[in-house]
């Protein structure tokens, strides 16, 4: 299985404070944009909420790990594969669930950036 390194990215200069802090965060996945390059949302609550689903996939033997978006109709999931790891990104518009993106991802590779 040829794995795709995958990226989160967040932009500091995008960051605001209200009652939470919201800017932009968005994944980039073999030059695909998920959800949407510079997509706003709330990065500081999603990230705690990601890195809490990938740390139990990891360390507590998951199969799977859903990560959520708090604006919008969007997710992804990382899913434990015989051979590595399998990113799947969903758009949940209309309560009709779609497959954006799916694919290997090395997780190793997997770093933060700033924009």
């Amino acid at each position: 299985m040829r794995e795709t390194p995958a990226s989160v990215f967040v932009s500091p200069a995008s960051l605001r404070k209200g009652s939470n802090i919201t800017g932009e965060i968005w994944l980039e996945i073999a030059g695909d944009v998920f959800p949407d390059k510079r997509w706003s949302d709330f990065p500081v609550i999603i990230l705690g909420w990601w890195l809490d689903a990938l740390f139990k996939l990891w360390s507590e033997k998951k199969k799977r790990g859903e990560c959520l978006f708090m604006d919008g109709p969007y997710s992804f999931e990382v899913s434990k594969e015989e051979d590595g790891f399998l990113l799947r990104c969903y758009s949940d518009a209309h309560s009709t669930k779609e497959c954006e993106w799916e694919g290997p991802v090395d997780l190793a590779a997997t770093r933060p950036h700033q924009r």
